[in-house]
């Protein structure tokens, strides 16, 4: 399971383990970086979906950062499709 940003967590209740968790990813990937999960369909691939899209972000950033923040402005824009995504992703 990735990582997600610290206020999602702490809403859904998991505060406690989410201080473990990014402790332990942070010294795994040595990064305090967070990235952020924007998915503007205007610069995504034609053929990629919201989900598609931020799958291949995570996959290809997992071990150099430590958290991930989805941007819920643009799961918005997309409608109740993106929100559904949106809440995949966390």
């Amino acid at each position: 399971m990735y990582i997600i940003a610290l206020t999602v967590m702490y809403i859904l209740g998991g505060h406690v383990n989410f201080i473990e968790k990014l402790t332990a990813v942070t010294r795994k990937n040595n990064s305090l970086l967070c990235v952020g999960l924007d998915p503007d369909r205007e610069k995504m691939p034609e053929k990629m979906g919201i989900y598609e899209f931020n799958k291949a972000i995570v996959d290809a950033t997992a071990d150099l950062v430590c958290a991930y923040k989805p941007n819920l402005a643009f799961y918005e824009a997309a409608g109740p499709e993106g929100m559904e995504i949106g809440r995949a992703h966390v």
